[in-house]
């Protein structure tokens, strides 16, 4: 009903919020290590930069059109960066490696992995109401969720296991040496991915804000 609905888009705001702080703050770090590590700019604080990176006010047109650019330069970005890692890494010694870090039990990673893709199933509304047709939303979802998706779980493995390090932005430009435009390319994918972990979580407050009193602007809401 209404009033469950409600409560399913508080859980739904607040656990993409909790990406889009993760990614909010990466963005910042990439930004800073561009700037300061490689030209040598001394800029502003991080925390000014993850604010920027967290802007989604302009809607769903602006995160298309940031997509359009970010998405082919990031598949370009990552395949690069996979043939670099397994010439220097022989396959067979990250097949073998055990945990990096501190292990954790097999149901905490079950529950990660399963509660992680519960979202994004969850949120797949957001973006396949824009399709065209029935037709265009199931092979939207199954590019990019299959094609897209689970190729790039399996390179940020490959990365974490041949460098002891899950940090995509220290691995791409500290270990891997890609420099300046592997940067530009993480600000953009991290900017795309965050735009709509914001989106679809003020959607989740709007719908609770719903038929109450409370008048609001959607964009003055992504922006609070």
């Amino acid at each position: 009903g209404i009033k469950g609905s409600k409560i399913f888009g508080i859980v739904v705001a607040f656990s993409l919020f909790g990406w889009f702080g993760f990614q909010a703050d990466m963005f910042g770090q990439t930004v800073v290590t561009l700037l300061e590590g490689y030209l040598g700019i001394h800029t502003a604080p991080q925390v000014v930069w993850t604010i920027i990176g967290g802007t989604a006010i302009v809607g769903y047109k602006g995160i298309k059109a940031l997509s359009n650019v970010a998405v082919p330069l990031l598949f370009v970005l990552a395949m690069a960066a996979l043939g670099i890692t397994l010439a220097r890494v022989p396959f067979a010694s990250i097949t073998s490696k055990g945990p990096v870090g501190v292990a954790i039990p097999l149901t905490v990673g079950i529950a990660s992995v399963v509660g992680n893709n519960a979202v994004s199933v969850v949120i797949v509304s957001d973006f396949t109401r824009y399709s065209k047709t029935r037709k265009d939303a199931i092979r939207g979802c199954i590019l990019g969720y299959f094609f897209g998706y689970v190729p790039i779980l399996l390179m940020g493995a490959i990365f974490t296991y041949s460098f002891n390090n899950w940090n995509i932005v220290e691995v791409m430009l500290g270990e891997l040496n890609l420099g300046i435009v592997a940067a530009i390319v993480l600000i953009l994918a991290q900017w795309t991915t965050n735009d709509n972990n914001l989106y679809s979580s003020v959607l989740g407050v709007a719908n609770v804000l719903a038929g109450t009193r409370i008048k609001y602007k959607r964009w003055l809401l992504t922006l609070i």
